[in-house]
């Protein structure tokens, strides 16, 4: 009746404010996830860039000199303003890796028998895809074919690694008692192919048309001292033959069109 009847507010509703409640958390909830969202893609658009900025660095720098995280690191704050930490650097590299787009090919010491860390050098598993994200601009063509070299010795199956070799070089300069003057300084076999109990040091040259040209690419294998094969690919070398130090030159259409070629 009337006279029992209570009457209430629509503010005072329990069922009002029960509904205003539920909007109010439903709506907050939607704002929640809205922002982490935005976070996310955030995120995502910056992990993404940084990626493909590195993945377009490594195109142009890595295969013609070594790299290493930190050197990357410093690198991308310098050219690009950007902040990459060398572990992001290593993370992504690892990712590309695993992605097929590329290969860390390590340094090993010949002469200590040893693996050093870095720095390292990258190869691309697809040298037209590197092509491409260079937009077909700025192709060197000596890394190019040191690429080419590469991939073609893994898919032969041999682990390839970058061979460090340690020299004595003759200075200037001469001592108090009037004899030549030596330092000890590195320099690079281009690959060490490794496949059971076969192993190759490999050169790789676009040309060598000069003695000073033919001293660089020699130098390494000269100071190599055990006896496994010693190979030189050269692009547009004629019939493959031996130098009188026991070399193997190689061009490179026969090194890639006969599976046997470093054994000739």
């Amino acid at each position: 009746s009337d006279h029992f009847s209570v009457k209430m507010s629509p503010c005072r509703c329990p069922i009002a404010i029960a509904s205003r409640n539920a909007s109010a958390i439903v709506g907050r909830s939607a704002s929640a996830t809205r922002r982490k969202a935005s976070a996310a893609s955030g995120v995502q658009t910056e992990v993404r860039d940084g990626a493909l900025t590195l993945f377009t660095f490594l195109n142009k720098n890595a295969a013609s000199s070594r790299a290493c995280d930190i050197k990357i690191e410093k690198t991308f704050k310098g050219m690009y303003n950007i902040d990459l930490t060398n572990d992001a650097i290593g993370n992504y590299i690892s990712w590309f890796e695993e992605a097929y787009l590329l290969n860390k090919a390590l340094r090993y010491d010949v002469k200590g028998r040893q693996y050093i860390g870095t720095p390292y050098k990258i190869y691309f598993e697809d040298v037209g895809i590197r092509n491409a994200a260079l937009n077909f601009r700025d192709v060197d063509e000596t890394d190019l074919i040191e690429n080419i070299v590469y991939n073609e010795l893994r898919y032969r199956g041999f682990n390839v690694d970058i061979g460090l070799v340690h020299v004595k070089k003759k200075t200037e300069r001469k001592d108090k008692n009037n004899n030549w003057i030596y330092v000890d300084t590195d320099t690079e076999c281009d690959f060490v192919a490794n496949k059971g109990d076969k192993t190759y040091y490999i050169q790789v040259a676009l040309t060598i048309d000069t003695e000073k040209k033919k001293d660089q690419e020699y130098e390494s294998l000269r100071n190599i001292p055990d006896s496994f094969k010693k190979v030189i690919v050269v692009k547009n070398e004629g019939l493959h033959y031996r130098t009188k130090e026991g070399f193997l030159r190689i061009s490179l259409l026969d090194f890639l069109t006969h599976l046997d070629s470093l054994d000739w």
